[in-house]
């Protein structure tokens, strides 16, 4: 019986570590998918300021991102919602780091006051920094992700070693 709870808490760490491992590997891919999604509306941002002098929520009417519409950014934006005043009320629920999110937020504020050149360049200087996170972050990713699973699954085989 005793060989048997062994076995069994060998097997529940295992599954344990690979839960941990793939959850944390979603993160990663959620985290890149919001980048893109960030970029991808700033982009359609520029279009629609540079060609169409659109403005409120015109200017979302056909942009689709399914990791926008899950953050609640695009439904807000949609609503008429100025888009520093949305990004502000859904950037928490953004996986995108912090730092980044305060830096983007901040940019955001001070759209909207200038003249047409000035915006479409602002945008274009958001957009870019964005870019540059997303570029790091992908290139980071792998990395992460293997030093994440050396040590779920090194912390798993040794509580293993010790437990048996």
């Amino acid at each position: 019986m005793k060989l048997f709870l062994k076995i069994t808490g060998c097997v529940v760490l295992i599954l344990v570590s690979l839960y941990l491992s793939g959850g944390y590997k979603r993160f990663i891919k959620k985290r890149i998918a919001e980048y893109e999604g960030l970029v991808a509306l700033l982009s359609h941002l520029e279009e629609k300021i540079s060609h169409f002098l659109s403005f409120g929520e015109e200017l979302w009417r056909d942009f689709r991102n399914e990791e926008m519409e899950k953050c609640g950014l695009l439904p807000l934006l949609r609503g008429g919602e100025p888009i520093h005043s949305a990004f502000e009320k859904c950037k928490d629920r953004l996986s995108i780091a912090k730092s980044a999110s305060q830096k983007v937020y901040a940019e955001l504020r001070r759209l909207g006051k200038g003249y047409l050149e000035n915006e479409i360049q602002r945008v274009s200087e958001i957009k870019q920094a964005l870019e540059g996170q997303l570029s790091e972050e992908i290139s980071e990713s792998e990395k992460n992700a293997k030093i994440a699973d050396a040590l779920i699954f090194g912390a798993a085989a040794a509580l293993i070693i010790i437990g048996l």
